[in-house]
């Protein structure tokens, strides 16, 4: 079964066709950075570039199933983005009640067979770039029953959530360790000069 039977698929916002105004009401940009933000479910904004204008844009909602066509990657969008503008290098996915939300997302970003249909059928020369009738046309496995893709999905993103705090940690330890080494060779220093 191809993916286009369970998901419904809409394109971002062409931001070349917005009206710039700075008197318009501003919205923000959802990016790369946000994209990995929510791939981390992580909550704080990443407060990337605004658009000011009177057109209505595409914005997105907490929950967003989001696809990157830049990296291939998918994530649920996190409250802190909802009202973010999504550009036309992302498609929103709605996927029919027989597919979990979470368990998409595990799918796009995990199953073997997914990723290698993605990659052997990228575009472009210079720049790879994912299409959105590439990713209507992926062909799925059978699916596991409702309960077990929300219990998948539910792992997927605690992992996720795992893998991110390792790192924060492992980042916070590292420039604990800096200090205090930058300390003991100041009162070394300190020390010789008396």
């Amino acid at each position: 079964m191809k993916l286009q039977h369970l998901v419904q698929f809409e394109m971002g916002t062409l931001l070349s066709r917005l009206t710039e105004q700075p008197s318009s009401p501003c919205y923000s940009l959802y990016d790369q950075a946000d994209l990995q933000a929510d791939f981390e479910i992580r909550t704080e904004s990443t407060e990337g570039k605004q658009i000011c204008t009177p057109d209505s844009p595409t914005l997105l909602q907490e929950g967003d199933i989001i696809f990157s066509l830049i990296s291939g990657t998918a994530v649920q969008v996190c409250q802190t983005r909802a009202g973010y503008v999504f550009s036309h290098n992302y498609a929103r996915l709605y996927p029919s009640k027989e597919l979990d939300n979470a368990f998409l997302v595990y799918l796009l970003n995990n199953d073997v067979g997914i990723k290698r249909q993605l990659i052997t059928s990228l575009q472009g020369s210079s720049v790879m770039k994912y299409s959105l009738n590439q990713l209507r046309n992926l062909q799925l496995s059978p699916l596991p029953p409702l309960e077990v893709q929300q219990a998948i999905g539910q792992v997927d993103r605690l992992q996720r959530r795992i893998t991110m705090l390792k790192k924060r940690v492992a980042e916070n330890e590292a420039m604990l360790t800096s200090y205090l080494l930058n300390n003991f060779q100041k009162q070394c220093k300190s020390n010789i000069k008396d």
